[in-house]
């Protein structure tokens, strides 16, 4: 086998470029001894010089490692060695061809052997993969598996970081360590390719009851948009886990620096008509800080059979999205929701046409009336910023805050471009307002916030 054949490995040629010709490194006092005869089928580098790969020399037990058999060898089954060392971590350099001394491989060297492997033909580094999974691969092997797919691994390799992940039986719990570096390595691949983000919802139907946690985090590893989709896509895959998904996704949006998307409001929605009162409770949470005006009507009607923890929840949520405090009162939120749905429907078209067009006086009375309009403030944001691009400043700067005041992350790339307005009461305006919006400071210069990552628009 050439797992048993591993002996000496000279660390000085695991680094590409000048070091190949250069001594040894710093593990080695000794500069590399040049080996000859190479074979013919073996790939030159700079000067005449063994490429970095083929100098990864594999000394068989009471072998010549000059060989031509042994240099076919190391032609033939590169991926199959250079994995072995990764896994093993440690070399013999040979120095006098008697005396070995065991060294560690260093970040950098660890880092050089990874993309050697990755540079392997797909087909040769699959098929080792697949052929040693199906002999049980080692705790070893396989969180070095995990750790190279994470770093050089994309979309196409998701499927093999999840079988390499779970070799245990279903009823079986996975180690922890194996599922530390599952989780880990497939943050790290959705970091590096977006692609596979969208794969998540693959990953997590088809992961074992261990593992859901790592998929979970490794989702939540950042809050950007598709993150938020992504999390949001894999509730209900496994009920018991919706609790935990739901809390996640309540963590990630506190994070977020951008409106959610109408779909990951929905995706929350649903449960709260759950039956399940904690999944029910923590929906009633997400949905308020998702700030889903579309739930407003549910909610309402949850107030007529809610017990007193549940009805003082609801109405704080009914606050928060609403700008009313109606109390828990369900007849009282009936008859606000049944005359603000009418005024909404009869004149908020008309609204959002004046102050983006009507007359001074018309577009200060409509806007201002929109600004009470927070239930409806995802229709709202977009059509009235356009009364941002008009000549009055007063109407521009009344538009400005009024953006602001309806709460929604929606509005921050509104408010980032009024901060450009040449008009000093435009430009304060939007800063009040983003400072009221975000809580944070980062002064009056549009492009500050957008480095702080603020003004991503979503749909």
């Amino acid at each position: 086998m050439l797992r048993e054949s591993i002996g000496i490995l000279s660390i000085g040629t695991l680094l590409a470029g000048p070091l190949l010709a250069g001594p040894a490194s710093a593990h080695s006092t000794n500069a590399l001894t040049p080996l000859a005869p190479w074979s013919a089928n073996v790939t030159q580098g700079a000067g005449g010089q063994p490429s970095a790969v083929d100098r990864i020399v594999l000394l068989a037990r009471n072998g010549d490692a000059t060989s031509e058999a042994l240099i076919q060898t190391l032609a033939q089954q590169r991926s199959a060695l250079l994995f072995n060392v990764l896994v093993r971590g440690t070399v013999l350099e040979n120095r006098d061809g008697v005396h070995s001394q065991r060294n560690y491989l260093s970040a950098e060297e660890k880092t050089a052997l990874r993309a050697s492997l990755y540079a392997r033909p797909r087909e040769e580094r699959d098929a080792f993969f697949e052929e040693r999974l199906r002999t049980g691969p080692t705790l070893v092997e396989r969180a070095t598996l995990l750790k190279f797919m994470g770093t050089h691994g994309n979309v196409n390799d998701v499927a093999t970081l999840l079988a390499w992940a779970q070799t245990e039986p279903d009823d079986v719990r996975i180690p922890r360590a194996i599922q530390a570096a599952f989780s880990a390595s497939l943050g790290e691949l959705y970091r590096r390719d977006q692609d596979a983000l969208k794969r998540s919802l693959w990953a997590y139907r088809r992961a074992h009851l261990s593992l859901l946690p790592g998929v979970v985090a490794s989702i939540n590893s950042s809050a950007e948009p598709a993150r938020l989709d992504a999390l949001t896509a894999i509730l209900g895959e496994h009920p018991a886990f919706d609790t935990h998904i739901l809390s996640e996704i309540d963590a990630l949006v506190k994070r977020a620096r951008f409106a959610p998307s109408g779909r990951s409001q929905e995706r929350v929605r649903r449960y709260l008509s759950s039956q399940d009162e904690s999944l029910r409770d923590q929906a009633i949470l997400v949905v308020r800080t998702l700030g889903d005006g579309s739930a407003v009507e549910i909610l309402v009607k949850m107030l007529k059979n809610a017990d007193q923890a549940l009805a003082k929840q609801i109405t704080e949520t009914l606050y928060a999205l609403t700008g009313e405090s109606l109390g828990p009162y369900r007849d009282v939120w009936d008859n606000w929701l049944e005359q603000a749905s009418t005024k909404w429907q009869a004149k908020g078209a008309r609204f959002l046409s004046v102050a983006a067009n009507g007359s001074p006086n018309k577009a200060s009375s409509a806007i201002k009336e929109l600004a009470t309009m927070r239930m409806y403030r995802d229709e709202v944001i977009d059509p009235l910023a356009r009364a941002l691009d008009r000549d009055e400043t007063e109407i521009v700067a009344l538009a400005a805050a009024s953006i602001g005041h309806l709460g929604s992350l929606r509005a921050t790339p509104h408010l980032l471009h009024a901060l450009e307005d040449p008009r000093i009461e435009v430009r304060r305006a939007a800063y009040t307002a983003l400072r009221r919006l975000t809580g944070e400071n980062h002064g009056a210069q549009p492009t500050a916030w957008r480095a702080a990552g603020w003004g991503v628009v979503t749909d």
